[in-house]
């Protein structure tokens, strides 16, 4: 359950740790890895924060699981290296009729699942169809996710076993995006708990919580991965995860923060991946619940929340302050709109006209993670405390506040979003479209509406033009703006740290991890 009561921040000077305490943690860590032997040839130990919540792919509502999904599980199609153009993955070929409501996808001969069933245009049906018909025996509920992918769906079939036709009800210019999404991806059609996939590795054992094995798909249709095993262990700390990588119990890790970054980028042993991301750290005002409701409330919380100390003190270079709603890497990002300008003056004489001049109590939900460390609510809580706007914040587990906050208990609450492709839809449907705003699993958790957004939201997923397209997308961000669910804080950056002997890791931009290609040279 969340905590209600106060506990330790990070102040900035613990931000800013020494050598010294660094190097006598090792002595810990050491300690607790000891029994699990560095990596041996042919394989590779990655450290991440969190573990998965699941690795069904028509269940995943977060990133941990979408990184051990992608190494398993292929879809269709998928997203190039570049971040944005579709290549192809299961299909070889596809193409869609003039009107663009009919889709013909050609599946690659002599694929198997790693349970050595054969891939078929039937399994591609049964895959997809269990997320879209809730009469199927196997349906696998509504997640959300699955919700946003397979929309404007309307049938699924296999002419034949290499075959797949997919009918849309309307022309739909994000969907090929769509299909390169770890929802879409494919399963053996013999089920399971956790079903087999197609992917380089597959599932070998699941410490919920611990570590996930993963074994080398022998037969992968693009040829063997050079890993015969990937063991993703769970490590919360950044600063144990760069003791761990010191000490030679992992070889790579991700969830870099500034700090870690800064240590680890003077260290020769030690090599730092990075790219621009998709991802963007924000937080959620439930405009359903009052003060909140208010959108004059709203707007001067925007200005009441310096980002710039934000930024110095606790991402340094891992991130850039957010101004808008998408991040900078998404082409429809409007670049003229205007920030709020920090002004509390100005904010507290808002909030007086709005019925407020005492300010008010709020409970801001919070779970650390490596896109918006512990220091940040701190920080957020005392620009806050200076409009008099009060926060009770209420830290959660991983797990738990997905729950919390896709259940709309929060007042507020901070949290991420990266973009599972690079078309904008795959952000202003989930996070501003009121069909994602429904408890248990809402996606919007701003729970935000506004019919005029909402219409063009769905204008712009029917418009062809690319033009046209674009000017829906920035009247969205204007609207958006003025109605102010969000408080934007930074753009994150998608880093990766690895020892100097780890080769092929691929980062993609939406924080995922391959593993295929990735060698350890072991001496």
């Amino acid at each position: 359950m969340p905590e209600s009561t106060a506990r330790p921040h990070f102040a900035a000077a613990r931000h800013m740790m020494g050598i010294a305490a660094l190097f006598a943690a090792m002595l810990t860590v050491f300690a607790a890895f000891a029994p699990q032997p560095a990596a041996a040839a042919g394989s590779l130990v990655f450290a991440r924060a969190s573990d998965a919540v699941t690795l069904d792919p028509a269940r995943a509502p977060d990133l941990e699981s979408t990184k051990v999904i992608a190494n398993i599980y292929e879809g269709l199609v998928t997203v190039a290296e570049s971040g944005t153009e579709i290549v192809p993955a299961l299909a070889r070929s596809w193409e869609s009729s003039a009107d663009g409501t009919r889709w013909t996808f050609h599946l690659r001969h002599g694929v198997v699942f790693h349970d050595g069933t054969p891939l078929t245009a039937q399994a591609v049906v049964q895959s997809f169809m269990r997320q879209i018909d809730p009469e199927r025996s196997d349906f696998a509920g509504d997640s959300g996710v699955s919700r946003f992918t397979f929309r404007h769906i309307t049938a699924v079939s296999a002419p034949d076993d290499h075959t797949v036709l997919i009918t849309l009800d309307a022309p739909f210019p994000p969907f090929l995006h769509n299909m390169s999404m770890a929802t879409a991806s494919v399963i053996s059609p013999a089920g399971g708990d956790i079903p087999a996939g197609t992917g380089p590795f597959r599932l070998h054992t699941w410490e919920k919580g611990r570590r996930i094995v993963l074994k080398a798909h022998t037969e992968y249709w693009r040829g063997a991965p050079q890993l015969d095993t990937v063991v993703l262990e769970v490590i919360p700390k950044a600063s144990d995860r760069l003791t761990a990588l010191n000490v030679g119990a992992i070889d790579a890790f991700d969830g870099v923060t500034n700090d870690i970054a800064r240590h680890a980028s003077v260290q020769s042993s030690i090599q730092l991946s990075s790219r621009t991301g998709l991802r963007i750290a924000y937080l959620a005002m439930n405009t359903q619940k009052p003060p909140f409701d208010n959108p004059a409330v709203r707007r001067a919380l925007n200005m009441a929340v310096n980002k710039i100390p934000m930024q110095t003190l606790i991402y340094g270079n891992t991130a850039v302050v957010a101004h808008n709603v998408i991040p900078e890497t998404v082409w429809a990002y409007d670049e003229t709109l205007p920030p709020y300008v920090y002004d509390p003056a100005a904010a507290r004489d808002m909030l007086a006209q709005a019925g407020y001049p005492q300010g008010f109590t709020a409970t801001l939900y919070f779970c650390p993670r490596p896109f918006y460390p512990e220091g940040i609510e701190a920080l957020i809580r005392n620009e806050l405390a200076a409009v008099n706007v009060r926060l009770d914040i209420r830290y959660t587990e991983w797990t738990e506040h997905l729950k919390a906050t896709g259940n709309a208990e929060h007042d507020m609450c901070i949290i991420s979003w990266g973009g599972y492709n690079s078309d904008p839809d795959n952000f202003f449907y989930p996070l501003f479209h009121p069909h994602n705003a429904v408890t248990p699993h809402a996606q919007n958790r701003a729970f935000y509406t506004n019919p005029q957004v909402s219409r063009l939201i769905e204008k712009a997923q029917q418009e062809t033009d690319p033009g046209i397209r674009k000017e829906h997308y920035r009247r969205i961000q204007r609207l958006i703006r003025n109605d102010a669910p969000w408080i934007p804080l930074v753009y994150n950056r998608e880093l990766l740290a690895h020892s100097v002997d780890v080769t092929g890791l691929r980062l993609d931009a939406t924080g995922v991890v391959r593993f295929y290609g990735a060698h350890v040279r072991h001496d």
